[in-house]
């Protein structure tokens, strides 16, 4: 499916990989709201509000500097709903400070994922980015349904 929106910039953002040492790009706005406990951790209370998103509340531990909680609003079927982003087991690649953890929480559901390794300006073959053939017929049909509006909601 072709992801748009709000949805679309929280994916552009959650793959920049450099977000928070670019912060000045990727939110509109950022304020100290406080300091909070998170898991036996001092942390500074970040209010942010990305781009074309709607504000999200990060917790930086005091004595590292590195984030270790986000709280992400988002729509679903259900209505607004939190998720909550642990990042946990920093590591560090090539001088970079790296969460190899993170488990991400919505609601009664918990996802794990854990990174085995990460590798720096590695080089990728020629296409290895390109759409997938499903990808650009759906970007296609998209294109002649705004052309033809009469057409809209056919396959």
């Amino acid at each position: 499916r072709i992801v748009e929106g709000e949805e679309r910039a929280s994916a552009v953002r959650n793959a920049t990989f450099n977000a928070d040492a670019r912060w000045r790009e990727v939110y509109t706005k950022v304020e100290t709201a406080g300091l909070e406990t998170v898991d036996k951790q001092e942390c500074y209370k970040v209010l942010v509000t990305p781009r074309g998103e709607k504000q999200q509340t990060q917790f930086f531990d005091k004595k590292t500097g590195l984030r270790v909680k986000t709280t992400i609003p988002y729509e679903s079927p259900q209505g607004e709903v939190f998720l909550e982003m642990i990042l946990e087991d920093y590591r560090e690649v090539d001088g970079i400070r790296i969460p190899f953890m993170t488990r991400n929480i919505a609601g009664v559901q918990e996802q794990t994922m854990i990174v085995e390794k990460v590798e720096h300006n590695r080089e990728f073959p020629a296409g290895h980015f390109d759409l997938p053939a499903e990808v650009k017929t759906l970007l296609e049909n998209r294109k002649n349904a705004d052309k033809n509006p009469s057409e809209k909601g056919r396959p």
